[in-house]
């Protein structure tokens, strides 16, 4: 009998993990993956300039607690230098993106309109006259940033969370230079004595105030495990595993959670995301930084098939991350990894005005991941429909102090959707069995 079982070794488990373990709590933590980290993962290889994040890949804005994570980790947040966002129109044209971001970012703010979804608010935007480019813009924000639907998104949630972003400084995005990995790595190490079994698939969940039992499988051939019981514990399943969404890796609650939890499980949406990485032996793009006049961060085109691009600044080096968030991953879901690289490569090429067989030519490696088609996160990160305001501190309310549920999508605080939003509901869970 362990004091503490925890379903994930994402961000969320590991920090509750530690905390506990600090305090000399017994702790088995149960990861389904055979490595550590969740929706964090880092690839490194000689044919890329930069480590490659399939998951999180910004430090967005000034979070305290991760700031202090990464120096103890000995790694290095940086902030890129200044570049500039390019849009292109559907006629092709590049342009400066800033005067249309700054426009389209004050849809995000709160009107003081009451609940409706985004696509309402901006129809309305439309229509009082504000420009065509900054609606569009705003709408694909949702799409991207948020992995959003925006005929389904709260706009009062957005406006929270741009809310608390702007308090936070959350327009500094930063890239840990040593790889997000190595804030795993430094937690790992921060749970010291912690059972970490990695490979151990949970499939059953049965409970009772005050014990817990948890059947697992091993993830690679599937035979039953040794089940594990403890007093509590935190789940930091992510929420389309809880959802049971299409091929997600089921894990059935005995008996079933309270209707309250399993209704905030199901009021919350599960965003997908598709990113695709491109290693180039040249940087092509620098003529045409020459020609407009501005150096490249981030580009634009809201209906190609990867809408967003960006270079991983501050590293040096020709490489490009291709981002499809919301209804674009969707489009791209269940297709060959290799078919999405070359749409992903066309869609470059049309963005960017450049000849597709260059591009082809200059192309020496690239990744494509797919997080909607991962049985063990099932989605990439949450976001709040209308009406799903209070689902968020529903999921997080513990079960008869015996079950506790933490991770990015039981973040009441403005912050779903961060690595440092998982992080503090991690300590928050852990700090809620210390005070029992």
């Amino acid at each position: 009998m362990h004091d503490v079982v925890i379903l994930g070794a994402g961000v969320a488990g590991l920090a509750a993990a530690g905390r506990l373990a600090a305090r000399g709590a017994d702790v088995v933590v149960l990861e389904a993956r055979t490595r550590a980290g969740g929706r964090v993962h880092t690839l490194r290889h000689a044919e890329w300039p930069a480590p490659v994040e399939e998951g999180a890949e910004f430090v967005h804005g000034r979070d305290a607690a991760l700031l202090s994570l990464i120096r103890r980790a000995r790694a290095h947040a940086d902030l890129p230098r200044a570049g500039t966002h390019w849009l292109a129109d559907p006629s092709g044209r590049l342009r400066d993106g800033r005067p249309v971001w700054d426009v389209g970012l004050q849809l995000l703010e709160d009107d003081g309109r009451g609940e409706r979804s985004m696509a309402a608010k901006i129809r309305a935007a439309r229509a009082d006259g504000l420009a065509a480019d900054a609606c569009d813009f705003a709408l694909s924000y949702v799409e991207g940033f948020h992995a959003a639907d925006p005929a389904r998104a709260s706009a009062r949630a957005l406006a929270e969370q741009q809310e608390i972003a702007d308090a936070e400084h959350g327009d500094e995005a930063r890239r840990v230079r040593e790889g997000y990995d190595a804030i795993v790595a430094r937690l790992v190490a921060d749970a010291g004595p912690t059972q970490l079994r990695l490979g151990s698939a949970a499939r059953a969940v049965r409970w009772r105030p005050g014990r817990v039992t948890v059947a697992a499988v091993a993830a690679l051939d599937g035979r039953p495990l040794p089940p594990v019981e403890a007093r509590r514990a935190i789940v930091t399943l992510p929420l389309g595993v809880l959802q049971a969404r299409p091929g997600a890796a089921r894990v059935a609650f005995a008996p079933s959670l309270p209707p309250s939890t399993r209704a905030a499980i199901a009021a919350l949406a599960a965003g997908d995301v598709v990113k695709v990485a491109l290693s180039f032996r040249e940087p092509w793009w620098e003529p045409l930084e020459r020609k407009l006049g501005m150096p490249l961060a981030f580009v634009h085109q809201r209906r190609a098939p990867v809408p967003t691009w960006w270079r991983p600044l501050p590293f040096a080096g020709p490489m490009l991350m291709g981002w499809a968030g919301g209804p674009a991953a969707r489009r791209l879901h269940g297709k060959p990894a290799a078919a999405v690289a070359r749409l992903a490569l066309g869609s470059l090429a049309r963005t960017l005005q450049t000849p597709p067989a260059r591009l082809r030519e200059l192309l020496q490696a690239w990744h494509v991941v797919d997080w909607a088609a991962d049985p063990f996160a099932a989605g990439a990160y949450s976001w709040v429909p209308v009406g799903a305001l209070d689902a968020q501190a529903l999921l997080a309310a513990p079960v008869d102090d015996t079950l506790f549920f933490a991770g990015e999508a039981t973040n009441a605080a403005g912050n779903s959707g961060t690595v440092h939003g998982a992080l503090a509901t991690g300590l928050r869970a852990a700090d809620a069995i210390l005070r029992l």
